[in-house]
């Protein structure tokens, strides 16, 4: 995902700090936007990304749901999905 603020330590876990990522990707379930809550290194684990989003009531349910990421110019192919239920 890029650049994360503040900058970690080369090969250092996460732990000291949360570090969020300087541009916030765009996450779409369901060919729709979702409210991204978080997006950076995780914690835990180096060079390790994660996105947090929260799932609005109305979003598409279903066993196979796609999901993409955005950032910049390039969208990840819609062949991944997720399930969604209530």
């Amino acid at each position: 995902m890029g650049a994360v603020s503040p900058a970690p330590v080369t090969g250092a876990a996460s732990l000291d700090a949360l570090r969020t990522a300087s541009t916030t990707p765009t996450v779409l379930i369901g060919n729709k936007s979702v409210p991204v809550v978080f997006a950076g290194l995780t914690p835990q684990f180096v060079g390790v990304n994660q996105i947090n989003v929260s799932v609005p009531t109305g979003t598409t349910t279903g066993n196979a749901v796609p999901l993409q990421l955005q950032l910049g110019s390039i969208t990840t192919d819609a062949s991944i999905t997720m399930a969604v239920s209530n």
